[in-house]
């Protein structure tokens, strides 16, 4: 009978067990190489979007942002005619076109599901600052097409309630009237009213007052103008600021409970921004007036929580800054020397473009700048999820 030691059986069992499976390592997840935001941009008279469409669509005149998902209405024209065109992630659609020369004019719903465009062929100035609205008429824009409002004296729109109501007008007047039909609930003398702007909830108008007072001294009617507040079928009125100290670029904070713009504060010192409450009636700087700078041009962000704006000359080299409301400073933003705001991407993103034609977008959350190439205009810059 044999033996073994048990060295021997330990030896035997070591040989007789079965080699380590080796499993292969997974595939490295694929890089994604696209940039973290997308630009649709205007290069030589061609949009271009993220996606590749473009198209040959002429000079750009005006861009309204505000449809869901980052949709644009973009206002061109190409020499022969001038169109009005829907830029979102599907691509480039054009919605109106007129022969000729026209001007449009165009607004979201609060949604921003539905827009509604008034067109008008210029016919000069009834007065100064006041334009004077040829043929035209004023449409809206659905999932289920284009169709008239039925409006039959006005062409331009200026905002869409969110009670559905309309504010159109015409050379003259303002009026309040239903989506469909163009029934009347308001009408508002307008002659006086120029470079009116509509709170975003649509329930106020801003405007600069202009009235014709007698000088004694000089025996001569003279303009008297006053920035003014009013609702929207334009009642209690109040004056924000004396037009003495030359206020310019209203921006409306997004839930429309504060109005932002930039003045001439006081002999010797710069332009200074100064934001208006509407439910306490006061004015407030955002920064003391400075005597070596001017603050100029406020662009909200779309919760209201920042506000972005241009310091350094008005007239000459500037760059971007942010300030928070709860920090006490301001946030210079990088490379952006004489650059031009484009827009707030969201919250926390600001796109701006460089004398070099050069777009970028500063986070704030990562303290980055990302170039997105250069363009003769930025017309929609979102956030792209990876």
């Amino acid at each position: 009978m044999l033996k073994y030691s048990p060295l021997l059986i330990l030896l035997f069992a070591a040989c007789a067990a079965p080699a380590p499976v080796m499993e292969p390592e997974a595939p490295a997840e694929p890089e994604d190489l696209r940039p973290p935001f997308g630009v649709a941009v205007l290069s030589q008279g061609t949009v271009t979007t993220p996606g590749g469409d473009s198209r040959e669509v002429g000079e750009v005149s005006q861009v309204w942002p505000g449809g869901v998902d980052g949709a644009v209405l973009v206002a061109a024209a190409d020499g022969d005619s001038t169109r009005i065109l829907r830029v979102d992630d599907q691509g480039i659609h054009s919605l109106h076109a007129v022969s000729g020369s026209v001007v449009y004019t165009a607004v979201w719903s609060s949604d921003g599901s539905e827009a509604a465009f008034g067109y008008y062929r210029p016919m000069g100035n009834a007065s100064p600052g006041r334009p004077a609205m040829g043929q035209g008429d004023i449409l809206t824009v659905s999932t289920e097409g284009v169709e008239r409002v039925g409006c039959s004296a006005s062409r331009a729109v200026l905002a869409w309630a969110p009670d559905g109501r309309l504010l159109v007008r015409n050379t003259n007047n303002l009026y309040l009237v239903t989506r469909d039909g163009c029934d009347t609930a308001a009408t508002v003398d307008a002659r006086r009213m120029h470079g009116l702007t509509v709170s975003p909830d649509a329930a106020h108008l801003a405007f600069v007052h202009r009235e014709l007072e007698y000088n004694r001294s000089t025996r001569q009617y003279e303009a008297d103008s006053t920035f003014r507040l009013t609702n929207l079928q334009g009642q209690n009125p109040k004056t924000i600021v004396s037009f003495r100290y030359r206020p310019k670029r209203l921006s409306w904070k997004p839930d429309g409970s504060e109005l932002a713009f930039d003045v001439e504060a006081a002999e010797g010192a710069g332009r200074a921004i100064s934001i208006f409450n509407l439910a306490s009636g006061t004015t407030a700087f955002l920064h003391p007036p400075a005597t070596d700078w001017d603050e100029f041009a406020p662009v909200w962000s779309p919760g209201g929580e920042r506000i972005a704006y241009l310091r350094g000359d008005e007239g000459g080299l500037h760059s971007v800054w942010v300030r928070k409301f709860e920090s006490t400073f301001p946030e210079s933003i990088p490379e952006s020397e004489g650059a031009e705001i484009v827009a707030w991407v969201d919250d926390n993103a600001l796109a701006f473009r460089g004398p070099s034609g050069m777009v970028r977008v500063y986070d704030l959350s990562n303290r980055s700048v990302v170039d997105l190439g250069t363009a003769d205009a930025a017309l929609r810059v979102t956030r792209q999820m990876p």
